[in-house]
Protein backbone atom coordinates (compact mmCIF):
# COMPACT_ATOMS: atom_id res chain seq x y z
CA UNK A 1 0.00 0.00 0.00
CA UNK A 2 2.77 2.30 0.56
CA UNK A 3 4.21 2.07 -2.21
CA UNK A 4 1.34 1.45 -4.72
CA UNK A 5 -1.42 3.46 -3.35
CA UNK A 6 -0.11 6.87 -3.62
CA UNK A 7 0.89 6.49 -7.06
CA UNK A 8 -0.91 7.93 -10.54
CA UNK A 9 -1.71 5.00 -11.74
CA UNK A 10 -3.08 2.24 -9.96
CA UNK A 11 -3.96 -1.04 -11.50
CA UNK A 12 -5.89 -3.88 -9.35
CA UNK A 13 -6.97 -7.36 -10.75
CA UNK A 14 -8.99 -10.22 -10.03
CA UNK A 15 -6.08 -11.39 -8.04
CA UNK A 16 -5.53 -8.08 -6.21
CA UNK A 17 -6.15 -8.39 -2.46
CA UNK A 18 -5.48 -4.90 -0.46
CA UNK A 19 -5.61 -4.78 3.67
CA UNK A 20 -4.12 -2.56 6.10
CA UNK A 21 -4.32 -4.91 8.99
CA UNK A 22 -2.08 -3.24 11.54
CA UNK A 23 -4.46 -3.12 14.78
CA UNK A 24 -4.12 -6.82 14.72
CA UNK A 25 -0.53 -6.74 15.31
CA UNK A 26 -0.97 -3.76 17.88
CA UNK A 27 0.52 -1.10 15.75
CA UNK A 28 -1.02 1.27 13.26
CA UNK A 29 -1.69 1.88 9.38
CA UNK A 30 1.24 3.63 8.85
CA UNK A 31 3.02 4.69 5.02
CA UNK A 32 0.53 7.42 4.46
CA UNK A 33 -2.19 4.80 5.48
CA UNK A 34 -4.15 7.28 8.00
CA UNK A 35 -4.25 10.01 4.52
CA UNK A 36 -5.40 7.42 2.43
CA UNK A 37 -8.19 5.75 4.70
CA UNK A 38 -9.31 9.34 5.53
CA UNK A 39 -10.57 10.70 2.52
CA UNK A 40 -13.98 8.69 2.32
CA UNK A 41 -17.30 10.48 3.19
CA UNK A 42 -19.03 7.17 3.14
CA UNK A 43 -16.25 6.05 6.40
CA UNK A 44 -14.70 2.79 4.49
CA UNK A 45 -11.44 3.68 5.28
CA UNK A 46 -12.51 3.73 8.81
CA UNK A 47 -13.78 0.14 8.27
CA UNK A 48 -10.69 -0.84 6.74
CA UNK A 49 -8.18 0.52 9.00
CA UNK A 50 -10.10 -0.44 12.42
CA UNK A 51 -11.10 -4.30 11.17
CA UNK A 52 -8.46 -4.86 8.82
CA UNK A 53 -9.87 -6.80 6.07
CA UNK A 54 -8.78 -7.32 2.94
CA UNK A 55 -10.45 -6.42 -0.26
CA UNK A 56 -10.47 -6.83 -4.04
CA UNK A 57 -10.65 -5.22 -7.02
CA UNK A 58 -13.38 -3.00 -7.06
CA UNK A 59 -13.67 -1.78 -3.60
CA UNK A 60 -10.05 -0.83 -3.52
CA UNK A 61 -11.39 1.41 -6.19
CA UNK A 62 -14.61 2.22 -4.84
CA UNK A 63 -11.94 3.21 -1.55
CA UNK A 64 -9.48 5.10 -3.61
CA UNK A 65 -6.95 3.34 -3.15
CA UNK A 66 -6.60 1.86 -6.45
CA UNK A 67 -7.91 3.38 -10.59
CA UNK A 68 -8.22 0.95 -12.80
CA UNK A 69 -9.14 -2.87 -13.16
CA UNK A 70 -7.01 -4.81 -15.83
CA UNK A 71 -7.48 -8.77 -15.99
CA UNK A 72 -4.28 -10.13 -14.89
CA UNK A 73 -4.27 -11.72 -18.30
CA UNK A 74 -3.77 -8.62 -19.93
CA UNK A 75 -0.96 -7.59 -18.07
CA UNK A 76 2.26 -8.54 -20.52
CA UNK A 77 0.33 -6.65 -23.37
CA UNK A 78 -0.29 -3.52 -21.13
CA UNK A 79 3.53 -3.86 -20.05
CA UNK A 80 4.76 -3.96 -23.74
CA UNK A 81 2.77 -1.59 -24.45
CA UNK A 82 4.03 0.83 -22.35
CA UNK A 83 7.57 -0.13 -22.92
CA UNK A 84 6.83 0.93 -26.16
CA UNK A 85 6.25 4.25 -25.45
CA UNK A 86 8.64 7.07 -26.54
CA UNK A 87 11.56 7.91 -23.82
CA UNK A 88 10.04 11.20 -21.73
CA UNK A 89 6.53 9.96 -22.58
CA UNK A 90 3.79 12.63 -20.04
CA UNK A 91 2.09 11.17 -17.77
CA UNK A 92 -0.56 11.80 -20.09
CA UNK A 93 0.27 9.18 -22.82
CA UNK A 94 0.80 6.82 -19.77
CA UNK A 95 -2.69 7.21 -18.41
CA UNK A 96 -3.82 6.58 -21.89
CA UNK A 97 -2.03 3.83 -22.33
CA UNK A 98 -3.16 1.95 -19.05
CA UNK A 99 -6.78 3.48 -19.98
CA UNK A 100 -6.91 1.49 -23.29
CA UNK A 101 -6.56 -1.89 -21.00
CA UNK A 102 -8.98 -0.85 -18.24
CA UNK A 103 -12.34 -3.04 -18.28
CA UNK A 104 -15.41 -2.80 -16.00
CA UNK A 105 -15.53 -5.07 -12.51
CA UNK A 106 -18.38 -5.98 -10.63
CA UNK A 107 -18.91 -4.68 -7.44
CA UNK A 108 -17.81 -6.41 -4.29
CA UNK A 109 -19.22 -7.35 -0.86
CA UNK A 110 -17.78 -3.79 0.82
CA UNK A 111 -20.22 -2.05 -1.68
CA UNK A 112 -22.95 -3.39 -0.78
CA UNK A 113 -22.83 -2.87 2.62
CA UNK A 114 -21.75 1.25 2.40
CA UNK A 115 -24.95 2.57 4.03
CA UNK A 116 -24.43 0.60 7.68
CA UNK A 117 -20.24 1.30 7.26
CA UNK A 118 -21.76 5.14 6.54
CA UNK A 119 -24.40 5.05 9.19
CA UNK A 120 -22.00 3.37 12.24
CA UNK A 121 -18.50 4.56 11.89
CA UNK A 122 -18.83 7.93 11.52
CA UNK A 123 -18.21 8.57 15.08
CA UNK A 124 -14.78 10.11 17.15
CA UNK A 125 -14.51 7.31 19.49
CA UNK A 126 -14.28 3.41 19.26
CA UNK A 127 -16.91 2.65 21.93
CA UNK A 128 -19.30 4.65 20.19
CA UNK A 129 -18.54 3.07 16.71
CA UNK A 130 -19.18 -0.54 18.87
CA UNK A 131 -22.34 0.80 20.48
CA UNK A 132 -23.64 1.73 16.99
CA UNK A 133 -22.90 -1.63 15.30
CA UNK A 134 -24.33 -3.44 18.14
CA UNK A 135 -27.29 -1.31 17.45
CA UNK A 136 -27.73 -1.60 13.41
CA UNK A 137 -28.59 -5.46 14.00
CA UNK A 138 -27.30 -6.67 10.59
CA UNK A 139 -25.01 -9.48 10.54
CA UNK A 140 -22.68 -7.62 8.59
CA UNK A 141 -22.71 -4.92 11.46
CA UNK A 142 -22.55 -8.26 14.27
CA UNK A 143 -19.03 -9.25 12.15
CA UNK A 144 -17.63 -6.27 12.13
CA UNK A 145 -18.17 -5.27 15.94
CA UNK A 146 -16.68 -9.49 16.41
CA UNK A 147 -13.59 -8.10 14.20
CA UNK A 148 -12.42 -5.33 15.81
CA UNK A 149 -13.24 -6.15 19.36
CA UNK A 150 -10.68 -8.31 18.88
CA UNK A 151 -7.89 -6.13 17.94
CA UNK A 152 -5.28 -4.53 20.34
CA UNK A 153 -7.90 -1.81 22.16
CA UNK A 154 -4.64 0.85 22.44
CA UNK A 155 -3.63 0.18 18.88
CA UNK A 156 -8.03 0.73 17.59
CA UNK A 157 -7.84 4.38 19.84
CA UNK A 158 -4.50 5.45 18.50
CA UNK A 159 -5.73 4.47 14.84
CA UNK A 160 -9.46 6.51 15.18
CA UNK A 161 -7.31 9.46 16.70
CA UNK A 162 -5.19 9.27 13.72
CA UNK A 163 -7.42 8.67 11.04
CA UNK A 164 -9.74 12.21 12.26
CA UNK A 165 -6.09 13.90 12.57
CA UNK A 166 -5.69 13.11 8.63
CA UNK A 167 -8.93 13.76 7.97
CA UNK A 168 -7.98 17.61 8.57
CA UNK A 169 -4.77 17.30 7.58
CA UNK A 170 -3.14 19.35 4.50
CA UNK A 171 -0.85 16.71 3.12
CA UNK A 172 0.19 13.64 3.45
CA UNK A 173 3.65 14.36 4.10
CA UNK A 174 1.96 15.33 7.67
CA UNK A 175 0.33 12.31 8.33
CA UNK A 176 3.61 10.61 7.73
CA UNK A 177 5.20 12.84 9.81
CA UNK A 178 2.30 11.88 12.77
CA UNK A 179 2.36 8.50 12.16
CA UNK A 180 6.18 8.21 12.00
CA UNK A 181 6.45 9.42 15.72
CA UNK A 182 3.16 7.27 16.64
CA UNK A 183 4.97 4.25 15.05
CA UNK A 184 8.12 4.69 17.22
CA UNK A 185 5.96 5.10 20.28
CA UNK A 186 4.34 2.37 19.83
CA UNK A 187 7.38 -0.10 19.63
CA UNK A 188 8.00 0.99 23.62
CA UNK A 189 4.46 -0.32 24.43
CA UNK A 190 3.87 -3.98 24.61
CA UNK A 191 0.65 -4.76 22.47
CA UNK A 192 3.21 -4.59 19.18
CA UNK A 193 5.29 -7.57 20.15
CA UNK A 194 2.69 -9.48 21.67
CA UNK A 195 0.91 -8.68 18.16
CA UNK A 196 3.83 -9.98 16.25
CA UNK A 197 4.26 -12.85 18.32
CA UNK A 198 0.65 -14.26 17.87
CA UNK A 199 0.35 -13.36 14.55
CA UNK A 200 4.11 -14.50 13.24
CA UNK A 201 5.79 -15.76 15.50
CA UNK A 202 3.87 -18.47 17.38
CA UNK A 203 1.04 -18.24 15.44
CA UNK A 204 -1.42 -19.09 18.03
CA UNK A 205 -4.22 -16.43 16.97
CA UNK A 206 -4.39 -15.30 20.78
CA UNK A 207 -2.70 -11.92 21.36
CA UNK A 208 -3.15 -11.05 24.88
CA UNK A 209 -3.25 -7.12 24.55
CA UNK A 210 -2.10 -4.72 27.76
CA UNK A 211 -4.40 -2.93 28.39
CA UNK A 212 -7.06 -5.68 27.52
CA UNK A 213 -10.20 -3.66 27.01
CA UNK A 214 -11.00 -0.09 25.74
CA UNK A 215 -12.29 0.99 28.72
CA UNK A 216 -8.52 0.47 30.48
CA UNK A 217 -7.10 2.22 27.59
CA UNK A 218 -5.47 5.73 28.94
CA UNK A 219 -6.47 8.61 26.99
CA UNK A 220 -3.20 10.19 28.19
CA UNK A 221 -1.41 7.00 26.61
CA UNK A 222 -3.32 7.54 22.91
CA UNK A 223 -2.24 11.57 23.47
CA UNK A 224 1.29 11.06 23.94
CA UNK A 225 1.28 8.71 21.09
CA UNK A 226 1.28 11.88 18.82
CA UNK A 227 3.69 14.14 20.11
CA UNK A 228 6.06 15.05 17.50
CA UNK A 229 9.53 12.99 16.45
CA UNK A 230 12.55 14.81 18.19
CA UNK A 231 13.79 13.68 14.64
CA UNK A 232 11.42 14.79 12.10
CA UNK A 233 11.17 12.54 8.90
CA UNK A 234 10.63 15.72 6.65
CA UNK A 235 11.59 18.55 8.87
CA UNK A 236 8.69 21.04 9.40
CA UNK A 237 5.65 20.39 7.86
CA UNK A 238 2.43 22.09 8.84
Amino acid sequence: VGLSAHGANRVVTERTRIAMPETGIGFLPDVGGTWLLSRQATETGTYLALTGEAVGASDAIFIGLADIFIPHEDLPRLIEALAGLPPGATQAAVGAVIAGFGRSVEATPLQAHVATVTRTMGADDVEAILAALAGDGSPFAAATSQTIAAKSPTSLKLTLRLLRLGRGSPSLETCLEREFAAAVAMTRGPDFYEGVRAAVIDKDRNPRWSPATLAEVDPRIVEGFLAPALEPVFGAVA
